[in-house]
């Protein structure tokens, strides 16, 4: 016996998709919006910074160093992912935060697209509304610090163990 499988319509003229993809490019406007133009404004952003310029300077990728010692406190990572890109584009506050508005912008389009995928669009949009609302995540999503992007590494974690 011969099944016939229907297969579903393509991702795009699924219910709803559009809108969130709409919502999903409002967001990464508004955390790259002026992103580089105000000066580093807290401690944490000038302090992983400094940390950058040191891995671009020195070339020193593996012992991180803050006023000329070793620092050991802080995952690496971001500050790889910086240095990268100030190596490439040359260091400004811009690059120093735009790791963490990258990791911002994806936070907010995994957990809008698995809420899509497991529960529907109205889901979607109370978890889009739920992040991208949220004075708290946005305004750390245009800082240069880690906290965003523990947020998305916890998410991801989290999906894999679903």
């Amino acid at each position: 016996m011969k099944t016939h499988h229907t297969s579903a319509p393509p991702l795009y003229k699924q219910p709803g998709f559009l809108l969130l993809a709409g919502l999903f490019l409002i967001f990464a406007f508004t955390a790259l919006y002026h992103l580089g133009t105000a000066p580093l404004s807290n401690w944490d952003e000038a302090f992983y910074g400094e940390n950058i310029k040191q891995i671009v300077k020195t070339g020193d990728w593996i012992v991180l160093k803050f006023n000329g010692f070793p620092f050991t406190e802080k995952p690496p990572l971001y500050m790889w992912i910086a240095a990268v890109l100030g190596n490439i584009f040359g260091m400004s506050e811009f690059i120093i935060r735009l790791p963490s508005a990258i990791c911002g912008i994806l936070t907010v389009g995994v957990v809008t697209w698995c809420a899509y995928k497991r529960f529907g669009t109205i889901p979607a949009l109370a978890a889009y509304i739920t992040l991208a609302f949220n004075d708290i995540f946005v305004w750390r999503s245009r800082d240069g610090d880690l906290d965003t992007m523990s947020a998305l590494l916890f998410v991801l974690i989290f999906l894999l163990m679903l």
